[in-house]
């Protein structure tokens, strides 16, 4: 045993080593150079920079592979949250993995071109995406606010603040998506648990589980072709929203309503009384032709909302807009969401409460900052 870190197994020796080190062993590479291989993990700094000691020996073996989670910033999960700098800080636990994948094995490649060079081929290109592209995005969004637990195969699992969790969950949606060149038959759903950073984190980690499988199981309306979708989704705080139909939409409503809050345009107890009026609302679903509908069933909150929202109102057109916006659409449903188009099921009230508790959780982290 030299300083090296090394294990043992059936009789195999494997050695970790910095690349630099590599010149140390040069001399016992060589000397059984017919049974040695040298792989480099991750590449030099997570570059793809490969071996470029000089080690050759005879018929040696040289590759590469890769692993999420490389880097380790050494931070507890409360500095991890800033918990040292914010009066408000949560946790968020992502548990992520692509949809459908064992369709896209068995029906994505003809039959008369199947072959197992093409199966490798398509298992490796996914992997790499997740085992290795992972550490960018991490190390480009937010490197002192996450951590890759695992990430490899098909799925992945890092934990990190909150909004950093959030943050990266959709770049990993979109650049998986550019990476699959757009292909629709390559998706990828997850859940968010956000919880304090004290939360034991195996309960956590089952709470995303939970999230997860709300995202895998959530549908959404097609359009005059009725083309449902599931799974492609996103859950967090127990309401999972599709990638393409909900979350934009919601998204931008949320920052409209931070923008206006931010600039004191905005009273902050709108967030709260669209809160209490989802609660109040017991918005059941109902089956309609066969669709599932979301309904209110406590018929006060039409006026409720209506005279709420009055009181709310101030000298400026861009936040009477959203207040209006939001009074037509929880009073009669018409497919809107602050004026954009939305195909969803859920209730407009349902999408504003949602928007409203994420600004909400926004909000409170920015000003503790």
């Amino acid at each position: 045993m030299d300083k090296y870190l090394h294990r043992y197994y059936c009789g195999l020796s494997y050695y970790f080593l910095k690349n630099d080190e590599l010149e140390a062993k040069a001399e016992q590479l060589k000397a059984s150079a017919d049974k040695v291989s040298v792989i480099t993990l991750n590449g030099d700094k997570a570059e793809c920079n490969f071996i470029t000691t000089n080690v050759n020996g005879i018929n040696n073996i040289y590759g590469f592979t890769f692993y999420g989670g490389n880097h380790f910033n050494g931070k507890t999960f409360d500095k991890m949250c800033n918990q040292g700098e914010k009066e408000f800080s949560r946790l968020g636990v992502l548990r992520m993995d692509v949809d459908n994948l064992g369709s896209i094995f068995r029906d994505g490649i003809p039959r008369e071109r199947a072959t197992l060079s093409r199966y490798a081929a398509l298992s490796r290109s996914i992997d790499y995406f997740f085992s290795g592209y992972l550490n960018t995005i991490t190390e480009e969004i937010s490197p002192d606010e996450s951590f890759i637990v695992y990430s490899g195969g098909d799925d992945v699992f890092i934990v990190g603040s909150w909004d950093v969790a959030i943050r990266i969950a959709e770049r990993i949606h979109n650049d998986f998506s550019e990476y699959t060149c757009h292909n629709s038959a390559f998706s990828i759903s997850g859940g968010i648990a956000i919880v304090e950073p004290k939360f034991p984190i195996m309960k956590a980690a089952a709470e995303s589980e939970d999230e997860e499988r709300k995202a895998k199981s959530h549908e959404t309306i097609g359009n005059e072709t009725n083309d449902n979708q599931t799974k492609n989704s996103i859950s967090m705080m127990d309401m999972p929203l599709n990638w393409t139909k909900e979350f934009p939409m919601v998204e931008s409503l949320k920052k409209t309503i931070l923008e206006l809050i931010n600039n004191d345009d905005l009273n902050k107890a709108f967030l709260s009384k669209i809160s209490l009026l989802k609660e109040m609302a017991k918005i059941k679903v109902i089956n309609v032709n066969g669709k599932e509908k979301h309904v209110i069933t406590n018929m006060k909150t039409y006026w409720m909302l209506t005279y709420d929202i009055k009181r709310l109102k101030m000298r400026n057109d861009k936040c009477n807009t959203l207040l209006d916006n939001c009074v037509k659409e929880v009073c009669t449903n018409p497919g809107t969401l602050d004026g954009d188009s939305i195909k969803t099921e859920y209730h407009p009230l349902e999408l504003w409460a949602f928007a409203c508790r994420w600004a909400e959780l926004e909000y409170r982290t920015n000003m503790s900052k």
